[in-house]
């Protein structure tokens, strides 16, 4: 389990670089998106918080067809 926990987390935080890098997320989002998944590496405490964040995030998203946070030119 920890294995795939690493593997999941390094992926995520790879494809929140890729992003950031091709002007599809703003700083905002990288900066909380690279907090909350380096806190899922702090156990089962920090992985709850960190799948609550990136659950609800895409709920919210998914549900009203709206950001959490700002895109780089506009929502």
């Amino acid at each position: 389990m920890k294995g795939t926990g690493l593997i999941t987390g390094v992926a995520g935080l790879t494809i929140t670089y890729v992003q950031y890098s091709n002007g599809e997320m703003s700083g905002k989002v990288v900066l909380a998106d690279v907090a909350f998944g380096t806190m899922g590496f702090g156990g089962s405490r920090g992985a709850t918080i960190s799948i609550a964040y990136f659950g609800i995030k895409a709920i919210y998203e998914y549900s009203t067809e709206n950001s959490v946070f700002e895109k780089p030119g506009g929502n």
